[in-house]
């Protein structure tokens, strides 16, 4: 079960890059493609559930995982396994964190406000990411006076690159995205500093999508998590709150070392 959490740990760190965002979008001329481009082939949207399964090489089981977001006011994660239901809940609202762990009767609950402070449009950039949207982090969606801050190139196979703008020594991290001809997001990539680098590459199938997620921290060690999304409805139901009477409430850095 430690290796359970481990894992649901890295998830959470990778899942700003899950998408959600299936409609289906004709070939553009990629040659004339600008950011607003992008932006506007991206549909509007209130609400979206989406779910689906997690599977890795050293993971004895497939975890399911759902993600609930009403726009600009709500993330809920959930993390169910077999036999036991659900183990792990986040949620996250301009107003507070929440943190459960279910298997160890533990939760963690943190003011939001301050790092909405500090970083106003974090959670609307979270929610574009989820859905898979290039964004200039701290500045939003890459179309209006935003796209003067990224890239577009075309690349000789028709696929383009989004690079965001990075004054060297801001953000300790490079970041990117790979856009198919149609303008969906086929690959997310981050450096952190040569210390470490996410790479998310994506398949889609029908309705449905794959997810490769590899972490490498340039020292030998790489983990490879694979999550399949198979159910995808924009609208969904907020999930209920987790009862957490005769829990233990922990701070933020003693609830993530249980899970290691």
């Amino acid at each position: 079960m430690k290796k359970l959490f481990i894992f649901i740990s890295l998830i959470l760190a990778c899942v700003i890059s899950v998408s959600a965002d299936k409609k289906q979008q004709g070939d553009v001329l990629v040659e004339n493609v600008t950011n607003e481009d992008i932006v506007l082939s991206y549909p509007d949207w209130q609400n979206v559930e989406f779910s689906g399964k997690v599977a890795a090489d050293k993971l004895p089981i497939k975890p399911t995982v759902k993600i609930y977001m009403v726009r600009d006011s709500l993330i809920q994660l959930s993390a169910r396994v077999p036999l036991m239901g659900e183990v792990a809940r986040v949620t996250l609202t301009p107003h507070k964190l929440s943190l459960v762990n279910k298997y160890k009767k533990t939760y963690c609950e943190e003011d939001a406000a301050h790092l909405m402070e500090l970083y106003p449009s974090g959670l609307g950039d979270l929610q574009s990411l989820l859905l898979a949207r290039a964004v200039v982090l701290g500045q939003g969606e890459i179309d209006g006076p935003v796209s003067e801050l990224a890239d577009v190139n075309l690349l000789d196979n028709g696929n383009l690159t989004v690079i965001p703008f990075t004054e060297p020594g801001l953000v300790p991290f490079s970041y990117g995205y790979l856009l198919s001809p149609s303008l969906r997001t086929l690959a997310t990539l981050v450096n952190i500093a040569g210390k470490a680098a996410i790479e998310l590459q994506y398949t889609y199938e029908d309705r449905g999508m794959q997810i490769d997620a590899l972490y490498d921290n340039m020292k030998g060690k790489k983990v490879n998590v694979k999550l399949d999304f198979n159910s995808v409805k924009w609208g969904g139901r907020e999930m209920p709150p987790v009862k957490t009477a005769g829990y233990t409430k922990l701070g933020l850095k003693d609830f993530f070392k249980q899970l290691m």
